[in-house]
């Protein structure tokens, strides 16, 4: 490195009290940098400026070549080995955190649109029953009181209640199996929700209760050989067609991979005089 001068010129300045100015001039082989030093005060220095501390930090001070000379060093040297394993080791725990995220998110949609289906299935088999309570237009506990109604017939000659049963819809177009979406379905390698009944007389002859179930099978595994007690597999659930008492030996209130809606609704007698 070249040696630097420091050419320095002291100037003395009287305007009503003395003061002293100390202009200093680094001069350097790529450029002269001009650097003004603080005022000195003439009581405690005197006149021996060459003890300011200006000067001296002025001697002390990096020349500018040389600092961009360390700083274009640093740019060419790049990037430790230790350097670049720990930037991969971080984005590789953000990234797990981001895919576990997504995996949380997505499961929580589709548990989410299964519950919202199934209850619209159990809202629509409700709008059934209210629409076939109109064909009921005659008081009584005999058959030839409910013979026109479709879901509401297992009512004639009970005193109680009856079991969970699946209902035999007469309009073609309607079912008790239902597909992913929530669509009516009569085949069996799409069943996914399936929709039971039970009645019960609330004034005999006169208004009766009807609970709605609807359950549908939840994809799900177990790690390892463990299996849970109650435990269903999904050809299980689709070769029941959604049989009443198959699902009752399922114990739907504890089965692991298998979820269940309720509902009710109170229909009556329509007088028609």
């Amino acid at each position: 490195m070249a040696e630097h001068r420091v050419l320095l010129r002291g100037r003395l300045e009287q305007s009503g009290v003395q003061r002293r100015r100390i202009v200093l001039q680094l001069a350097s082989p790529r450029r002269a940098v001009r650097v003004r030093v603080p005022r000195l005060s003439r009581g405690r220095w005197g006149r021996d400026w060459r003890r300011s501390k200006g000067v001296d930090s002025a001697r002390n001070r990096i020349p500018e070549s040389a600092a961009m000379s360390d700083l274009s060093r640093r740019k060419q040297a790049g990037f430790t080995l230790i350097e670049v394993m720990i930037a991969i080791g971080i984005m590789t725990v953000g990234s797990l955190g981001i895919l576990s995220m997504h995996h949380a998110v997505s499961g929580a949609n589709r548990t989410a649109h299964e519950m919202n289906t199934a209850l619209a299935i159990t809202e629509r088999w409700i709008e059934r029953i209210e629409r076939d309570s109109l064909s009921w237009s005659k008081q009584g506990l005999n058959s030839s009181e409910l013979v026109g109604t479709a879901y509401l017939s297992g009512l004639a000659g009970t005193v109680g209640a009856t079991d969970w049963f699946r209902p035999s819809p007469s309009d073609t177009y309607e079912h008790y199996a239902f597909d992913y979406f929530g669509q009516d379905t009569n085949t069996a390698s799409e069943i996914k929700y399936c929709t039971n009944l039970k009645l019960s007389w609330l004034r005999q002859g006169t208004s009766a209760r009807v609970d709605v179930r609807t359950f549908w099978y939840r994809a799900g595994y177990l790690t390892g050989t463990a299996t849970h007690a109650d435990w269903v597999s999904g050809s299980d659930f689709r070769t029941a067609a959604c049989d009443a008492s198959t699902a009752d030996g399922w114990n739907l209130d504890t089965a692991p991979n298998v979820d269940v809606v309720f509902a009710s609704t109170v229909v009556t007698w329509l007088r028609r005089d």
